[in-house]
C-alpha cells in the first residue's frame, strides 16, 4: 500500500502569485533616477488613476527582488521628467496628468502639501481660500527661497514635502504664445522646480518641428470663493501634434481633482515607486 503521505510531497508545485503583475520605467530624474508603475494608468481622472497605483492596498508583484511594490502620487516635476524619456504619451487628446496645483487668487501653488492632519487640502463650500492659505500653506511658503519671481522650496527642507513652490501670476501668460515666453515664464519653471532654466521640458519640446511650436496655456484664472469649491487642481500637458489644422505644439491646462467622467478630465498619470 503506497504512503500517501510520500506521494503528496512529489509533483509540479504551481506557482502562486495573488498580486497584480507590473512593469517599471526607470528614468533620469536630477541627479538621480527615478522609477514609475509601467505603463500610465489611465485614461481616467486623476483620482481615478490613483486607485491603480495602490493595486487595491495589496501592492504588486514585479519579480523575485520586488515581490510588493507599491506607488505614490506624482509632483510635476516628476512627471515632467517621465514624460521627456516617454514623449509618445502626450500626443492625442488625453494626454498626461503632470500632479496637483491649488489656484489662489494670487497665484499658483505646485505639488502643495497635505493639511496639518496628514489629509489632502480642501476648501470646504462656503470657507474662504485665504483662510485655508494662511493656516496651511503659508506656513510651508515661509520657508521658500524667491528665485527670479517665483517661490521654491528646497526638497529635504521639510520631511515628506517635495516640489512644492509657487508662482504669482505676474510670472507667466495665459493663453497662446510661443515657446520662448513659455518655457521662460515662472510657471514652466514651476513645474519642473527649478531655480534656472527648465531643461525637461525642453526635451518635451523636441517632439516637432521649432517653426510650429507654440503652446497654450489655459484654465489657470484666478479663482474666488464662488467658484472655488475644491482646493486641489489637476495639472496637465498634451499634443495635438498631427492633428488636421491644429497649429498648436502643447497644450498646458487644469481642471476639478473631483471624480468625475468629464472627458477632458480624463488623462493618464504615472504612479512612483515607493522606496
Amino acid at each position: 500500500m503506497k504512503n500517501e503521505r510520500t506521494e503528496e510531497r512529489y509533483g509540479i508545485r504551481r506557482a502562486a502569485i495573488s498580486l497584480p503583475l507590473t512593469d517599471l520605467l526607470v528614468v533620469p530624474h536630477r541627479n538621480d533616477s527615478l522609477t514609475v508603475r509601467y505603463p500610465a494608468s489611465g485614461p481616467g481622472n486623476f483620482s481615478h488613476n490613483g486607485i491603480g497605483w495602490g493595486g487595491d492596498d495589496e501592492g504588486y508583484y514585479h519579480s523575485p527582488e520586488l515581490p510588493k511594490l507599491f506607488f505614490r502620487t506624482p509632483t510635476t516635476s516628476e512627471s515632467i521628467s517621465v514624460i521627456a524619456h516617454d514623449k509618445e504619451m502626450i500626443k492625442g487628446s488625453s494626454g498626461v496628468q503632470l500632479g496637483e496645483i491649488i489656484i489662489s487668487p494670487e497665484g499658483v501653488y505646485a505639488n502643495p502639501p497635505d493639511d496639518l492632519r496628514g489629509a489632502t487640502i480642501t476648501v470646504p463650500m462656503g470657507a474662504s481660500p485665504k483662510d485655508i492659505f494662511r493656516g496651511i500653506l503659508l506656513p510651508y511658503l515661509s520657508q521658500t527661497e524667491k528665485v527670479n519671481g517665483i517661490w521654491l522650496l528646497p526638497n529635504g527642507k521639510i520631511e515628506g514635502v517635495r516640489d512644492f513652490g509657487f508662482a504669482p501670476y505676474e510670472t507667466f501668460t495665459q493663453g497662446m504664445q510661443n515657446w520662448d515666453t513659455f518655457i521662460k515664464s515662472g510657471l514652466a519653471r514651476l513645474l519642473e522646480h527649478t531655480k534656472g532654466p527648465v531643461t525637461k521640458l525642453e526635451e518635451i519640446g523636441k517632439i516637432a518641428s521649432p517653426k510650429r511650436f507654440t503652446v497654450n496655456v489655459e484654465g489657470f484664472e484666478p479663482s474666488n470663493n464662488n467658484d472655488w469649491p475644491h482646493g486641489y487642481f489637476i495639472v496637465s500637458i498634451h499634443s495635438d501634434l498631427g492633428c488636421r489644422g491644429s497649429n498648436t505644439k502643447l497644450t498646458i491646462d487644469c481642471s476639478l481633482h473631483a471624480c468625475s467622467n468629464i472627458k477632458y478630465q480624463e488623462g493618464y498619470a504615472y504612479g512612483v515607486l515607493e522606496k
